[in-house]
């Protein structure tokens, strides 16, 4: 714990793991979290952006052993020799051969901790979870990457999925600018002053595109 925590710290910044340990300490009285859920069809990709001031390169990574000879500890502390197991792949974004990005697909199914696992078609790609180191933000690193996922998978592949918490809206706001529109809602209410059951929310035709177990 102490490692993964240090990990954070190198790679997120003092603020980012503050905001973790308050969250995780509100979950043990009451705490309200909101999952959104995007959805992105291939045609409806905006691929007008460039990346700012980098010269970022991505490279899919496909296996343990090659993801282990990245200096990288960030994607590490992930579970992925499971992912790897069940075909999942890596991809790594490289400035100057330091990687300062990741993201993930996952072509079968996945399952984010304490909302859901989500059942993917043979045509859904799921896309994430995904980071970019804190000196490397604001300079479109993660629509790029995004972007590099799309043209990566069979074009057999038609929807691209993930989701993203309430707060965060710099993410939001980057899959929104690539073309991903609002599919799910998930609301969980976390504690032991609490017994509400999970909201589910469907929007844009979301309950035909997300097949999700709570």
């Amino acid at each position: 714990m102490i490692k993964k925590i240090y990990i954070y710290l190198q790679s997120g910044g003092f603020l980012e793991v503050a905001k973790y340990a308050f969250i995780g300490v509100k979950k043990i009285f009451y705490y309200k979290s909101e999952t959104i859920f995007y959805f992105l069809d291939r045609e409806h990709l905006n691929d007008t952006y460039t990346i700012k001031n980098s010269s970022v390169v991505f490279k899919t990574i496909k296996n343990v052993s090659d993801l282990q000879k990245i200096d990288f500890d960030r994607i590490k502390v992930l579970n992925h020799r499971k992912w790897f197991e069940k075909g999942s792949l890596a991809i790594i974004g490289f400035s100057s051969s330091v990687p300062v990005s990741f993201t993930w697909m996952h072509f079968y199914s996945h399952c984010i901790s304490g909302v859901c696992t989500i059942k993917l078609s043979p045509e859904q790609c799921w896309a994430g979870p995904s980071f970019v180191i804190k000196s490397q933000r604001g300079k479109k690193i993660n629509q790029a990457q995004k972007r590099y996922l799309i043209r990566s998978v069979p074009e057999s592949i038609r929807y691209f999925l993930t989701s993203v918490n309430k707060k965060n809206i710099a993410s939001i706001k980057s899959l929104e600018k690539i073309g991903f529109s609002e599919g799910l809602r998930i609301i969980r209410y976390h504690g032991i002053f609490q017994h509400r059951k999970p909201e589910v929310v469907y929007k844009n035709d979301g309950d035909s595109i997300f097949k999700i177990k709570l």
